[in-house]
């Protein structure tokens, strides 16, 4: 990528980029996107300009990608996946977690299911803290 340009690059481009890949369309992209035909339109252009390149031609079915847009989406595409693993909330592990949990339930649940779920739970998250409390509802004052 020409240097020159990158500190222009918004990463919402490469969403629409992306999306514009696997739709081929400017409409069918920017319903996926939630953003009008206009604002996928001048997005592209944004991103014609930093990465000096057409990206996408129109066509009688949509847009067909250049060679430089489809030696680029494979690479780009894996590299989105990578942001959003590496953003997204870590695995839920149960055997590691020390979270403690909280539930607040009735007299009935308290009694006849806490039991069960608290075996099930000391099984699968040994680390885990449970806070049981007790429900006021139905307590009239």
């Amino acid at each position: 990528m020409n240097d020159l340009h990158f500190h222009t690059l918004d990463l919402n481009l490469l969403r629409v980029f992306d999306t514009l890949v696997e739709e081929r369309s400017v409409t069918r992209a920017g319903e996926r996107l939630g953003l009008s035909q206009s604002a996928i339109s001048h997005a592209l252009n944004r991103l014609r300009y930093v990465l000096r390149d057409e990206l996408f031609v129109r066509v009688a079915d949509g847009m067909r990608p250049t060679p430089r847009a489809a030696e680029i989406a494979p690479r780009l595409r894996e590299g989105l996946l990578q942001l959003q693993l590496a953003l997204g909330p870590a695995e839920f592990v149960p055997e590691q977690t020390e979270r403690r949990f909280t539930i607040t339930c009735g007299e009935y649940v308290g009694t006849v299911l806490m039991p069960g779920f608290i075996a099930r739970l000391r099984a699968l998250a040994p680390n885990a803290e449970l806070r049981i409390r007790p429900s006021n509802m139905g307590v009239t004052e």
